[in-house]
């Protein structure tokens, strides 16, 4: 429990380095690929100076002792990583790490430790996510494809190479003739509303969440009396695992974003009015599947270069105003005992981060709630701006 939050900020920066790559990738108009390394972990060999690690014997092998000591008593000295032991992620994306920058001259993003870049005269550019066994790139030329997986094969065994398909879950479609990337959640919208929606009738809602969601935070945490303790411990168990859904699919969806945080704050022990509201949310992302984040290209500009500030006056002060391609950010909150803050942030018009929380801290007035946003979306602007 002590690295969740680092853990839901890893996952955010994964799923924000996605996006980056792929907006990047559509503007640039350069290769994609992506692949799987197999047996990652496995292949991974535990350094000499490293302390040993002693592990049972997996399921499926019964070897006794030299003096017929039964199986349970037999216990195995790792000479290479085994996937889930304490050491295996670290230790493997070390000796990937090792490979891309000693031996391929990559070069780590500051921006995600798990994001490289590499520049040649004759191979061109190449662009690397690495999370865990899976690798999502783009190359600005052929040779620069070929020139990573030459480099990979002399350490790994890969599994699958080809262009892109997915990421975390995520459908992407590659359009290069529009020079467009398109990142659908039809899979997962599928899979969890047939677990969580199984056998209720669905409707069309107009919005993300119902409009009296606010409400939610006022409202008191039913006792375990109030449905009978097996009632009560079922709604909790539908409803963690409803939040824990939507929290994934909603990536895609900045709308979602503050209804899931409100949401989230009632998994506890949510009230009648709390469950309404995510059977409504559900249904909205129901007729949300066939969409989702769009990024296109054309023209030779930069992608993370400011425009000129009369061309941003006039995005921000007219609904016709021209949206030049650019990392744009967006940071507000508002002022209760608790308050709410909601940072995006837009590359080429398509929404690469969102987050809505409460305030750790009460703020004193809205001055010190709004700069509390602020200096979290300026921290993320950061890492974003690292990463191309």
């Amino acid at each position: 429990t002590s690295n969740e939050p680092f853990a839901k900020f890893a996952t955010s920066l994964n799923m924000m380095t996605g996006n980056i790559m792929c907006a990047v990738t559509a503007a640039d108009d350069w290769i994609d690929f992506q692949f799987d390394i197999s047996q990652f972990h496995q292949t991974t060999p535990i350094p000499t100076n490293a302390l040993p690690i002693i592990t049972r014997q997996p399921m499926g092998f019964a070897e006794r002792g030299p003096n017929g000591e039964p199986p349970e008593q037999m216990f195995w000295l790792l000479r290479r990583q085994m996937q889930g032991t304490r050491t295996a992620a670290s230790t493997a994306n070390a000796y990937l790490d090792e490979l891309l920058v000693s031996g391929g001259n990559f070069v780590r993003s500051p921006g995600d430790t798990r994001f490289f870049t590499y520049w040649h005269d004759v191979h061109g550019g190449v662009r690397l996510g690495m999370i865990s066994d899976d690798g999502l790139g783009a190359a600005q030329r052929d040779a620069g494809i070929e020139y990573t997986r030459k480099l990979l094969r002399t350490r790994f065994e890969i599994s699958s190479w080809g262009p892109w398909t997915g990421f975390r879950g995520f459908e992407l479609t590659r359009d290069r003739a529009k020079r467009t990337v398109a990142m659908t959640a039809k899979r997962l919208s599928r899979d969890g509303i047939a677990v969580l929606r199984a056998d209720e009738l669905r409707f069309r809602p107009a919005g993300p969440c119902s409009t009296d969601i606010a409400k939610l935070e006022l409202d008191p945490i039913p006792p375990v009396g109030a449905f009978g303790r097996e009632a009560w411990q079922a709604r909790n168990t539908w409803f963690r695992a409803a939040v824990g859904w939507a929290i994934h699919v909603s990536q895609l969806y900045a709308l979602a974003g503050y209804p899931i945080s409100v949401l989230g704050g009632q998994a506890a022990s949510p009230s009648e009015a709390a469950v309404k509201c995510m059977k409504h949310l559900i249904c909205w992302f129901e007729q949300q599947m066939d969409k989702g984040k769009t990024w296109g290209g054309g023209g030779d500009e930069s992608v993370l270069v400011q425009p000129p500030l009369a061309d941003m006056k006039n995005m921000m002060n007219t609904r016709g105003g021209p949206k030049p391609r650019c990392l744009h950010a967006f940071a507000d909150a508002d002022l209760k005992l608790q308050s709410r803050y909601a940072g995006f942030l837009l590359l080429n018009g398509a929404c690469v981060w969102d987050r809505s929380r409460l305030q750790p801290s009460i703020a004193i007035d809205i001055t010190d709630s709004e700069s509390y946003a602020y200096s979290v979306v300026a921290v993320i602007m950061e890492v974003a701006a690292g990463l191309h």
